[in-house]
């Protein structure tokens, strides 16, 4: 088991620390959503139509169950359809908050 920046992680295990955001993609509040690898530094999936429940949604369907079980730890700011989203797909995750520039670390599922 090693840390990178805080983070546990094990190199042999599937398990994935997830960074979830959106992006503008052009002005007048159209936006994607960027889910990111937090170990590897690289994205690993972008889409959606908008910020919403539903299209984080998509990240976790295409995923599968099996590979959600793998997300331990999702760093998001506390937008209220992320953190649904996420509590619905991987309820034993924990969530780290970095809203308002103090990190908050909350248990998912509770």
């Amino acid at each position: 088991m090693s840390y990178w920046s805080g983070v546990p992680y094990d190199p042999e295990s599937r398990q994935i620390p997830a960074h979830i955001d959106e992006i503008s993609i052009r002005k007048g509040h159209t936006y994607r959503i960027v889910v990111s690898d937090l170990i590897r530094r690289r994205p690993i999936w972008f889409g959606g139509t908008d910020r919403s429940e539903a299209s984080l949604a998509l990240f976790f369907n295409e995923l599968g169950m099996k590979k959600c079980q793998g997300i331990y730890l999702a760093v998001m700011d506390m937008w209220k359809p992320f953190r649904n989203a996420t509590i619905q797909h991987v309820p034993k995750a924990s969530a780290y908050s970095g809203a308002n520039r103090t990190p908050i670390p909350i248990q998912i599922g509770q």
